[in-house]
């Protein structure tokens, strides 16, 4: 079993229809082994890896040490029984593997569900710079590495499935860069879509500042404006930059179909942080 943020636990539990804590039961609990090894920064639902016709899970632990001091991890764990069943390791100390995690659909056409993985302090071939990678739910190999464009961008701090963003029937996937190097004194951001059939680049957005830590999160938003391609959404959390100031945070969808901006969200109030975490929810 990898490791739990300060000791924590990781817990699934059932919930039922009353809105009583006395109707939730717990499904599986998972607790650490160390001290501060952050397992449980990310949690994803996967789909069924292990061919038992149960939905399984993935959970990180960025500061795992197995591979160096904070190499990172990141551990499958069955849904059915909630033994362990498969772990991944970071390269090289300081890399800070599985700060975040993802299910997404069956990307190499093997009829399994598929699984990516952000390791936002990867040094190749950018110094803390990041990379993402996108595996096999089967043979849990790698198909796809992305990388960082610049040094300390943390590409990979969050990662999601984008749905099918350009209608190749390949789910696509999306990944946030909230440090962004290029600009000084950084933290403008940025997000990438990429391609889930080839791993190409398919679009870029940008934060509009420094201090925006746009790309904070990221998710797959579903059809939004109903043009037949799924749509994504960024936030930004802080967005207010400067001695004491807070950040309002703002989050921003954009389209499949040509990447264009759909809406603007933003926080009512410094230091909202609005756009710390995002989430399509589908039809409410």
């Amino acid at each position: 079993m990898r490791c739990l943020f300060i000791h924590g636990v990781l817990v699934l539990t059932l919930l039922s229809a009353s809105t009583t804590a006395r109707a939730q039961s717990v499904i599986h609990q998972f607790d650490g082994d160390a001290f501060q090894d952050w397992f449980g920064q990310s949690v994803a639902g996967l789909g069924d890896v292990n061919g038992d016709g149960r939905p399984d899970i993935l959970a990180g632990a960025p500061l795992d040490s197995n591979n160096g001091a904070e190499s990172g991890s990141a551990t499958i764990l069955s849904g059915a029984d909630g033994l362990e069943l498969f772990g991944i390791d970071g390269a090289a100390a300081k890399y800070g593997l599985g700060m975040s995690v993802a299910g997404v659909e069956d990307v190499d056409g093997d009829q399994v569900a598929d699984f990516i993985i952000g390791v936002p302090f990867d040094d190749g071939p950018s110094a803390n710079g990041g990379s993402v990678s996108v595996y096999s739910g089967q043979t849990k190999t790698i198909l796809h590495t992305t990388f960082a464009t610049a040094d300390e961008d943390h590409f990979g701090w969050s990662v999601s499935s984008a749905g099918d963003v350009n209608g190749d029937s390949v789910p696509d996937f999306i990944v946030g860069a909230p440090e962004d190097a290029a600009f000084s004194p950084k933290r403008e951001g940025y997000a990438k879509v990429f391609s889930g059939a080839t791993g190409g680049l398919l679009y870029t957005f940008d934060g509009d500042a420094n201090g925006d830590y746009f790309g904070w999160s990221v998710s797959g938003a579903g059809d939004v404006n109903n043009d037949g391609r799924d749509d994504v959404i960024v936030g930004a959390r802080q967005f207010v930059f400067g001695p004491g100031a807070g950040g309002t945070g703002y989050a921003r969808v954009f389209s499949g179909m040509d990447g264009s901006l759909l809406y603007h969200l933003t926080g009512d109030a410094a230091s909202d942080k609005f756009g710390t975490a995002v989430s399509g929810v589908g039809d409410v």
